[in-house]
């Protein structure tokens, strides 16, 4: 073989073999947030399901779908989140345990109560329980003009890697108190930080 046809053959390959990291979230300001990291990476290319859906059987179900369509194969590296708030309402802990009760390789990624959660541990530890209008009316007093569904500021991509390990110190201590992680119970929590773990990986 040629070394021509051999270059040809490894860039086919890698044409290939680039994962697609398949996202279902509730609203704006989490496809904002993620659209961020579309160019961090080269090894990947971030998708998102059609719609705007915020019900949480109904992410899951249109994630599913979009499986199919996108052809994704997990075995090559392809991911998919299910990406969603528990916010405070008890009743959602029904529909949660619907989905992870499921046999598939869909990710389920919760925010309890809500994705400012995450925000704002890139900045301050927050250990105590807190409702969706609190966190955001303290990250508020980060930044003024931070709204929901609106433009992300730049500076919360800051002091990423902290973020990482203040929300797995909050999972651990839910953990250790015996309470699921993926619940409304684990007040406060973010497990965002697993996607931004996969938007890193060199592969």
């Amino acid at each position: 073989m040629s070394n021509k046809m051999a270059d040809r053959g490894r860039n086919l390959k890698i044409r290939k073999t680039k994962r697609i990291i398949l996202l279902s979230v509730e609203g704006k300001t989490e496809t904002e947030y993620f659209k961020s990291f579309s160019g961090r990476n080269k090894n990947y290319k971030i998708k998102f399901t059609k719609g705007n859906q915020t019900d949480i059987l109904n992410l899951y179900s249109n994630l599913k779908e979009e499986i199919k369509e996108n052809k994704l194969k997990f075995s090559d590296g392809d991911m998919a989140f299910c990406v969603f708030d528990t916010d405070t309402d008890v009743n959602k802990n029904k529909q949660i345990k619907k989905i992870l009760n499921k046999s598939d390789k869909i990710s389920i990624i919760t925010s309890s109560p809500c994705i400012e959660v995450w925000f704002y541990l890139h900045f301050k530890d927050w250990e105590k329980y807190v409702t969706s209008n609190q966190i955001v009316k303290e990250l508020k007093k980060i930044f003024s003009g931070y709204t929901k569904g609106g433009f992300i500021p730049s500076e919360i991509f800051e002091n990423e890697e902290v973020a990482i390990k203040r929300a797995k110190k909050l999972e651990e201590r839910h953990l250790k108190n015996k309470i699921n992680i993926d619940s409304v119970e684990a007040n406060p929590h973010s497990s965002i930080y697993k996607i931004i773990e996969e938007f890193n990986k060199e592969i």
